[in-house]
């Protein structure tokens, strides 16, 4: 809980759609050429992506990203 007994929102809620696909599979350890080959996307878009998902995050490295994606369910180890 936050101050004023509001209850944080759910770190899942704060991604998009398809910031979650791309943390999936980073988490699976797809590069970021590849992520943006398979996507269709230009890989400083998929580099944009990721910084602006461990912003929202406030994670500071890849490393922690996936750890904390793991730990919080956001993405299961088989993803």
């Amino acid at each position: 809980m936050i101050e004023g007994g509001q209850r944080a929102e759910p770190a899942a809620a704060q991604l998009t759609p398809r910031q979650i696909e791309i943390l999936r599979l980073i988490v699976r350890g797809v590069s970021t050429r590849e992520i943006a080959r398979g996507l269709g996307l230009s890989v400083k878009t998929v580099d944009a992506h990721r910084a602006q998902i461990m912003d929202r995050l406030k994670l500071r490295d890849v490393p922690s990203l996936v750890l904390y994606a793991l730990r919080k369910g956001l993405v299961s180890e088989e993803d």
